[in-house]
C-alpha cells in the first residue's frame, strides 16, 4: 500500500498492513515498560507507563517535552496543513503570578475546578466601587504581519457583569466582548481576523481572537470584565465576589487556537503528529532539524517581494492551509512572457551547496507551468503539465548551476508540491513562475496571452536535499528549529539486568548517521540506541566505549517503514529487523548513567533534530530481554 508524503517524498509500507495499538498495545504480554503508539487516533492513550502489570496512559505532550524552540506546520486528519501545538504565554494558568499584571482588581488561585477537571482555575475579583478591571500578560515576541490567535478558557462569575473583553494589543488594538451569560459573543473593535467563543461544558467557554500582527514584533493580551457589549463598561465590584474565572491562557500562530499547552516560566512546543494530505492515513511523530525559507513573502504572491510580468495577480483560492492565500496569476493580452517573479532587493543570495526550491501549484487554465530558479541566465529550468501532473521538463541552464532532480507530490484538494533539488551557482537568485504553451517551452517562452491562469502559493528556499514542512515568511526569512523530543528516564520503570527496545520508523534521507531512538544520557558516553546511518543499526556505548555494532536491516531505503527490535544484555546482544534473520554480540557491557529517552534523529538522547525521521512507535520492556523468536515475531 502506497501512502504519500506532502513535504516532497512518497512513503512505502513493503506489502505490510499497518497494525494500531496505542501505547498500552503495544506493552500487551509485559509486566514492566513504555511505549508509544504515534498512530493511534485517541491521544490521550498514544503514551502508556505499565509497572507491575498496572498501565497509566498519557497523552503525548503531558508525558514528551520538545526542547525545541518553534513550532511547525504539519497535516491534520483532514488533510489542512496546520500549526503544531504551541503556547507563547507564560504562566498560562496561574494569573496570580507576576507575569499577568493586576489592575483594580485580586486573583484568587485555585478557585474553581478547569475545563481539565483538576482545581487550577482562577477567580478574577473586582476591587470595591466602580472600576474597570483588568488582567495583562507581558508582551510577547511575534512576526510582522503573521497572523496569531490569542485564547483563553473563561466562566461567569458570581458578581452579574456577564460581559468580558479579550484585547490584544499589537499594531494595534483588537478587541472581542463576549457574553458569559448567554454564550454568546457579541460585537468587536480593530478589526479582527475572527474571533469566536466555543462552549467547552460546565459553564466554560474558551474564547479567541486572531488579529493580524501588522508591523509589530509583539503582542500582549488582556483580560477585561465590563458591564456591556460594545464599550468599556465600569462594573461596580464588593471586593469579594469574582466577575469570572479563567483559565488556559494562549498564543499561538496561525488563525484558529491549537490544542491548549499549559506552561510555567518558558513558551511550550508540542509533538507534530502528522497526516497523509491524500488518504488522511496518520504518519506519526514527524521530526526535522531546523530549516531556514530565505524567499520573503512565501504565501503572498501579491506582495512586494514579488513583481508581475505581462500578468495580474489575485489571492483568490483556499490554499493548502485553508485560507484564501493561494494565488492566481492571470495573463495579460500580450505578446510576451507571462509571469511572477522575485522582485529586485527580494532576491536571496545563494552560496554553492545544495538547496531545495519548493512551491505549491493548483491547476488553473493554462496547462504547462514553468519554474525556473536563475541568475543572468544561469540555473534550473522545469515545467510541469498541471492536467497530467507530471514533470515533462528539467535541465540546468547556463553554466555554473548543478541540476539535481525535479519531484511532484499530491497534497490533496487538487494541490501539488513542486520541489526542484539542485546546487545553484552564487548568485542573488529569482524565483519565476509563468506559462509554456508547450512541455518544454522553458523560461523565455514568448506567445499571446489569453486570459489563461496559474494557481500557486507556499514558495520555499532552503539549504538541503529534500523540501522540508513549510516555513511561512513574512518581511524577513524565517527559520524553523530543530525538533527535540524526548523525556526523562526515571519516568518509567528502571532498567533491569536486560531489556528490549523496539521502533518503527521511516526517513526520507538515508545515511545521515542519527538516532531515531535512543537511550542515553547528556554526554552520550553511555546509550543504547538505534541508529540509521546506510543501514538501521543497534548500537551500544558503554564509557565513550562502543560496546556493540550490529545491523537489524539492510540498506535502508528511502520513505520505507522499516520495524526493528533488540535485547540489551551483558554479553547477549541480539536484533532483528522486519521479520529477518536475528544478529547477535555475545561480548559487551551495558551502558550506565543513563538519564533520558530520546525520539529526535539527533546525536545523542538530548538536543536537537539533525536529520528527518517519521516515528511510528516505539518500546522500551524494562525488564526482560526478547529471546530471539520474540525479536523476529516484534520486527515482523
Amino acid at each position: 500500500m502506497g501512502y504519500s508524503y506532502g513535504f516532497g517524498y512518497g512513503h512505502t509500507w513493503r506489502g505490510k498492513r499497518r497494525t494500531v495499538y496505542g501505547g498500552a498495545g503495544l506493552l500487551a504480554g509485559e509486566t514492566d515498560g513504555f511505549a508509544t503508539d504515534f498512530f493511534y487516533a485517541v491521544d490521550a492513550k498514544r503514551v502508556a507507563v505499565k509497572a507491575t502489570n498496572v498501565v497509566t496512559n498519557y497523552g503525548l505532550d503531558s508525558f514528551y517535552q520538545n526542547v525545541g524552540t518553534s513550532p511547525k506546520q504539519v497535516w491534520d486528519v483532514a488533510g489542512v496543513l496546520g500549526w503544531s501545538p504551541h503556547n507563547y504565554v507564560l504562566q498560562s494558568q496561574t494569573f496570580d503570578n507576576a507575569s499577568w499584571t493586576k489592575t483594580l482588581c485580586t486573583v484568587g488561585a485555585n478557585a474553581v475546578a478547569a475545563p481539565d477537571g483538576t482545581t487550577t482555575a482562577d477567580a478574577v475579583i473586582p476591587n470595591a466601587g466602580s472600576n474597570i478591571p483588568i488582567v495583562q500578560n507581558v508582551a510577547l515576541s511575534v512576526i510582522a504581519t503573521a497572523p496569531y490567535t490569542h485564547s483563553v478558557y473563561v466562566k461567569n462569575g458570581t458578581l452579574g457583569n456577564n460581559w468580558f473583553i479579550l484585547d490584544t494589543t499589537s499594531s494595534t488594538t483588537f478587541r472581542g466582548w463576549f457574553n458569559l451569560a448567554t454564550g454568546v459573543k457579541g460585537t468587536s473593535t480593530g478589526s479582527p481576523i475572527s474571533y469566536n467563543m466555543t462552549n467547552v461544558g460546565n459553564g466554560w467557554y474558551r474564547v479567541d481572537i486572531t488579529f493580524p500582527a501588522g508591523g509589530s514584533t509583539a503582542a500582549q493580551c488582556s483580560l477585561k470584565p465590563v458591564g456591556a457589549d460594545g464599550s468599556v463598561v465600569a462594573i461596580t465590584g464588593d471586593g469579594t465576589s469574582p466577575a469570572l474565572y479563567v483559565w488556559g491562557a494562549q498564543l499561538n500562530r496561525g488563525t484558529v487556537p491549537t490544542a491548549y499547552l499549559p506552561t510555567t516560566t518558558t513558551a511550550r512546543y508540542g509533538l507534530a503528529v502528522d497526516y497523509d494530505p491524500v488518504t488522511h492515513a496518520a504518519r506519526g511523530l514527524w521530526t526535522e532539524p531546523a530549516a531556514t525559507n530565505l524567499h520573503l513573502y512565501s504565501t503572498d504572491q501579491t506582495a512586494i517581494a514579488w513583481i508581475q510580468s505581462s500578468a495580474t495577480v489575485a489571492r483568490d483560492v483556499v490554499a493548502p492551509n485553508g485560507l484564501v492565500e493561494g494565488t492566481t496569476i492571470t495573463e495579460v493580452a500580450a505578446t510576451t512572457q507571462h509571469s511572477i517573479l522575485s522582485n529586485s532587493g527580494y532576491r536571496p543570495a545563494l552560496t554553492a551547496v545544495p538547496y531545495a526550491f519548493s512551491v505549491f501549484l493548483k491547476a488553473g487554465t493554462r496547462r504547462y507551468v514553468n519554474i525556473s530558479i536563475e541568475s543572468s541566465g544561469n540555473g534550473f529550468n522545469v515545467t510541469v503539465d498541471t492536467q497530467a501532473w507530471a514533470i515533462t521538463n528539467g535541465v540546468a541552464t547556463g553554466t555554473g548551476w548543478t541540476y539535481t532532480s525535479s519531484s511532484l507530490q499530491n497534497v490533496g484538494g487538487g494541490w501539488y508540491r513542486v520541489t526542484i533539488l539542485g546546487t545553484p551557482g552564487v548568485s542573488n537568485t529569482i524565483f519565476y513562475i509563468g506559462g509554456n504553451t508547450t512541455p518544454t517551452g522553458g523560461r523565455s517562452e514568448s506567445y499571446l496571452g489569453n486570459g489563461s491562469t496559474i494557481i500557486c502559493w507556499g514558495v520555499q528556499i532552503e539549504t538541503g536535499s529534500i523540501a522540508s514542512s513549510p516555513v511561512p515568511t513574512f518581511a524577513a526569512s524565517v527559520t524553523r528549529a530543530g525538533d527535540g523530543y524526548q523525556f526523562l528516564l526515571n519516568t518509567i520503570p528502571a532498567l533491569g539486568s536486560e531489556y528490549s527496545m523496539y521502533l518503527q520508523y521511516s526517513t526520507p534521507l538515508t545515511g545521515q548517521t542519527r538516532y531515531p531512538f535512543i537511550i542515553g544520557n547528556a554526554g552520550n558516553t553511555d546509550f543504547a540506541a538505534f541508529r540509521e546511518g546506510g543501514a538501521t543499526n543497534m548500537l551500544v556505548t558503554a564509557a565513550s566505549v562502543n560496546q556493540v555494532s550490529i545491523n537489524a536491516t539492510g540498506a535502508t531505503v528511502a520513505n520505507t517503514i522499516y520495524k526493528v527490535a533488540a535485547r540489551i544484555k551483558l554479553n547477549d546482544f541480539a536484533t532483528a529487523g522486519n521479520g529477518g534473520t536475528v544478529v547477535t554480540d555475545t561480548v559487551g557491557t551495558l551502558p550506565t548513567g543513563m538519564t533520558s529517552v530520546g525520539v529526535n534523529g539527533g546525536a545523542g538522547a538530548t538536543g536537537v533534530s539533525l536529520a528527518p525521521y517519521r516515528i511510528n512507535q516505539v518500546s522500551i520492556i524494562t525488564s526482560r530481554g526478547w529471546s530471539n523468536s520474540e525479536l523476529v515475531s516484534k520486527s515482523t
